[in-house]
C-alpha cells in the first residue's frame, strides 16, 4: 500500500472513530404515551416515532406533540372543574405532567415550541393509541374507581342499555367538539352512550362508543370522522344527519288521484 492509501485508511478511521465518540454522547430521547408515562430510549432504539413497550403506546416526544400533550392537561382541568375527575386523580396527572415539562423546558427548542403553538391544529394531529391496561384480560371502565364520575348522554331518561366511556376518550371528543358542532354534528353523535338497542345495533350509539380500545381522532368533516385502530387501519364514523354522497333520498310522489 502507497503512502496515500495509507493516508486515507488513517483519515477514514478517524472519522469512524469520531462517529463512534458521537454516537456514545447521543443522550436518551424521551417517550411519553397518553398518559403521561415517560421513558427514555438511546439509539439504536430510538428509531421510530411511535414505540409499544410493555403493551402501551409511547410516542418520541418533539415540539407538536408536546403542545398537544398540553392542551390535553387543560382538558383534564376542564373535566376536573366539572366533577367528572377528582382532585387526587388530576393531581397525580399533573405531576407526570410536570416531569415531562421539565425535559421539554430544558431540551426543546422555544422557538420550534411557539411556533408548534401558533400552528398547532387538534383536528389534524393524530396522537398515539391511547394507553390501554397491560394485563390480558381488558379492565372494565363501567368498574372503575370512585375517583371518576361515569359518562352518560343523555344524563336523564330511561335507557335499556349503557355504554362505559372512559374520561380520556370523552377528552378525545372534547378536543374536536367545537369544529365538529360548526360542521353539522350534533353533541348527541359526538357523545351519546345510552340507546334502546345493545350495542354495536341501532343508530343512537355516538362517537364516544367507538373510541374503548385504544382507537384516536383524525379528519373531522361534515359526512364523517376519521377514526385510527391501533393496527393503524382507517375507519369512519358517519354522521347520519346530514346528506351522504351515497345516499339517495326519493320524495315520495304525490298522489292526484289519477
Amino acid at each position: 500500500m502507497n503512502s496515500e492509501g495509507q493516508f486515507q485508511e488513517i483519515e477514514y478511521m478517524s472519522i469512524v472513530q469520531q462517529t463512534l465518540f458521537r454516537q456514545e454522547l447521543v443522550q436518551s430521547i424521551p417517550y411519553v404515551s397518553t398518559d403521561l408515562r415517560m421513558t427514555e430510549l438511546t439509539a439504536p432504539e430510538a428509531v421510530r416515532q411511535d414505540m409499544m413497550i410493555e403493551g402501551v403506546w409511547y410516542r418520541r416526544l418533539d415540539a407538536q406533540y408536546f403542545v398537544w400533550i398540553e392542551r390535553q392537561v387543560e382538558l383534564a382541568r376542564k373535566i376536573a372543574d366539572q366533577g367528572k375527575i377528582t382532585q387526587p386523580a388530576l393531581d397525580a396527572l399533573l405531576s407526570r405532567f410536570q416531569e415531562v415539562k421539565d425535559w421539554a423546558d430544558e431540551n426543546l427548542d422555544d422557538d420550534k415550541l411557539q411556533a408548534a403553538r401558533k400552528l398547532f391544529d387538534p383536528a389534524a394531529y393524530t396522537p398515539p393509541p391511547a394507553a390501554q391496561p397491560v394485563s390480558g384480560t381488558k379492565e372494565n371502565p363501567s368498574a372503575s374507581s370512585s375517583n371518576i364520575t361515569p359518562h352518560l348522554y343523555p344524563a336523564d331518561g330511561d335507557w335499556k342499555f349503557t355504554r362505559p366511556v372512559p374520561p380520556e376518550v370523552v377528552a378525545q371528543v372534547d378536543a374536536i367538539r367545537n369544529k365538529a358542532l360548526a360542521l353539522g354534528w350534533s353533541e348527541a353523535r359526538l357523545y351519546q352512550n345510552r340507546g334502546n338497542i345493545k350495542y354495536p345495533c341501532g343508530q343512537d350509539w355516538g362517537l364516544v362508543c367507538t373510541l374503548d380500545n385504544g382507537e384516536t381522532i383524525g379528519e373531522v368533516t361534515r359526512q364523517y370522522i376519521e377514526i385510527f385502530t391501533q393496527s393503524g387501519v382507517r375507519q369512519r364514523f358517519i354522521n347520519f344527519d346530514v346528506d351522504q354522497p351515497w345516499i339517495k333520498r326519493v320524495k315520495p310522489s304525490i298522489n292526484n288521484g289519477k
